[in-house]
């Protein structure tokens, strides 16, 4: 969608998007529904998304989650005002993260695109 399709009004945007996995035998991971910031996080625990990592180690052995943040906007609002949230909301979530216990690992990416 861009600006010329956008009815007007509010319009919920994605920030950032990608996986999050921790060893398959703990408890399902938590996090809060949103950010400091405002953003909301939406998290769904899917199937491994590829079958092996990087370093030839086996997923199966993890559960994983797909996690959006993204924020409602009173109105269509153009990349560099995403961008800034996304910067923003990415501090304020790696803060969460780096938290969590050392096996949790995670890829997440900036997604700068209506939800």
């Amino acid at each position: 969608m861009t600006r010329e399709d956008h009815p007007g009004g509010s319009i919920a945007m994605k920030l950032l998007q990608g996986y999050i996995w921790q060893p398959r035998e703990k408890p399902d991971l938590r996090l809060p529904d949103s950010l400091p910031m405002g953003a909301s996080i939406v998290m769904d625990r899917i199937p491994a998304p590829m079958a092996f990592f990087d370093n030839g180690i086996q997923t199966q052995t993890q559960a994983f989650y797909q996690i959006t943040v993204l924020e409602i906007f009173a109105e269509w609002v153009e990349n560099e005002v995403m961008a800034s949230r996304a910067l923003l909301a990415s501090d304020e979530l790696n803060l969460i993260l780096n938290a969590t216990d050392n096996d949790v690992g995670w890829s997440l990416s900036e997604d700068l695109r209506p939800a």
